[in-house]
């Protein structure tokens, strides 16, 4: 069984590659076949252009590129979907599987037309509506709580909570992935997502050098 994520040279850096390499060899250990998408897949799906077009034009407080990507690795993931005609399970490049083996996965089927978020971020993707996903970023007007510290923004995730009704579900219970230093959870769940903001929080920059330390 296949996992997919996305990484895009031009917006990482050195050491978000070592990370990625850990994210690789993670999966591979527990019978995944890891896959490495990027802006090249999301270009060859239809959508591409107007997505391209609308992502660009929402502001964001990050870095140049950062949300942009982001917000392609649903388009990338949209045309895999296409491709195999079959859900997915996609994560950020900097979740590491410690004990999840595909058959995990199985009994909880694909939602159909649905994108669940087995994670309490989109870090953790099962599914096959990243289509209707991207139709709904691309149908999208910026709304004055499109904002971060009074500042206008607009992330996927802020997009995923405020407008994926109907698209987005929540598992409702964190048992596949959880956030790194969020409580006691992530020291046993299956994955843990280690987020950058948290890595920041508690001194643990560069992701590559640590996070073999901590679980």
């Amino acid at each position: 069984m296949k996992v997919y994520t996305y990484f895009d040279q031009c917006c990482m850096s050195e050491t978000a590659e070592k990370t990625l390499t850990l994210w690789r060899e993670s999966w591979e250990k527990n019978g995944w076949e890891p896959v490495v998408l990027n802006e090249n897949d999301a270009g060859r799906h239809p959508l591409y252009g107007e997505f391209s077009r609308a992502v660009q034009a929402f502001p964001s407080v990050n870095g140049p590129g950062f949300d942009y990507h982001a917000f392609m690795r649903w388009l990338a993931s949209a045309q895999i979907v296409s491709e195999t005609g079959w859900g997915i399970v996609t994560t950020e490049p900097d979740v590491i599987n410690y004990s999840m083996d595909p058959e995990s996965l199985r009994s909880l089927g694909i939602p159909s037309g649905k994108c669940l978020f087995l994670s309490p971020v989109p870090a953790m993707v099962l599914g096959d509506g990243f289509e209707r996903f991207c139709q709904a970023v691309i149908a999208h007007t910026l709304q004055p709580e499109d904002s971060f510290d009074g500042n206008p923004h607009l992330s996927d995730q802020d997009f995923a909570f405020r407008y994926g009704a109907g698209v987005v579900e929540f598992l409702g219970e964190n048992r596949y992935c959880a956030e790194a230093f969020q409580g006691d959870r992530w020291k046993t769940s299956p994955c843990v997502h280690y987020a950058t903001a948290y890595m920041i929080e508690n001194k643990c920059l560069p992701k590559h050098e640590h996070i073999p330390l901590l679980r």
